[in-house]
């Protein structure tokens, strides 16, 4: 594995058991982007009354070094019946991260990216945004993803995650290309 790089790991089970697996130990640096419930359909595309569902686990290696995800499968009403699976260790070398094209790790904020940032966001109303974190990709010019905490300008909301797509072209023009939630 590289730095950087992002792995999914499924898991299926019988629907209706109560039975669900979870990440029990992430170590070294790995994190857990995502999950998502499927439920398997049969050859005519319908879905039965415990039909078999598959969930999958998106996990992305932060640092270099020995990483160890391990998952296990209980009911959240059964803290006695839990089967633990074993631990998948991963050794996790350095990657080249301003190759062009390939996303860099996300990190603290220089100067020029919060100038970016700002430029991006000015005229916007409604909602402000503070950068936490940022990633870029060279292509033609740059893709800035700045990971950001969003709070909404009416009285008594939360902040919430997000992130926000900029693009400066090679002109050095500014473009903010989209903002996502991020769901936790």
């Amino acid at each position: 594995m590289k730095q950087g790089d992002i792995i999914t790991i499924d898991r299926s089970q019988m629907g209706g058991t109560g039975y669900y697996y979870y990440p029990v130990l992430l170590t070294g640096g790995v994190a857990l982007l995502g999950t998502k419930n499927e439920l398997v359909r049969d050859d005519g595309g319908d879905m039965e009354v415990g039909s078999p569902e598959t969930q999958y686990f998106t996990f992305q290696f932060l640092h270099t070094g020995k990483a160890e995800i391990q998952l296990a499968r209980f009911r959240a009403f059964d803290s006695e019946d839990i089967l633990y699976e074993d631990v998948m260790t991963f050794e996790v070398e350095s990657s080249e991260s301003d190759l062009l094209g390939a996303w860099s790790l996300f990190e603290e904020l220089d100067e020029n990216d919060r100038a970016v940032f700002d430029k991006a966001v000015s005229g916007l109303t409604g909602v402000s945004y503070l950068p936490e974190q940022v990633s870029k990709q060279l292509v033609n010019g740059t893709n800035y993803r700045f990971f950001s905490y969003s709070r909404p300008a009416v009285l008594g909301t939360h902040r919430f995650p997000s992130i926000l797509k900029v693009h400066v072209s090679t002109d050095g023009s500014v473009e903010l290309q989209g903002i996502d939630r991020v769901v936790l």
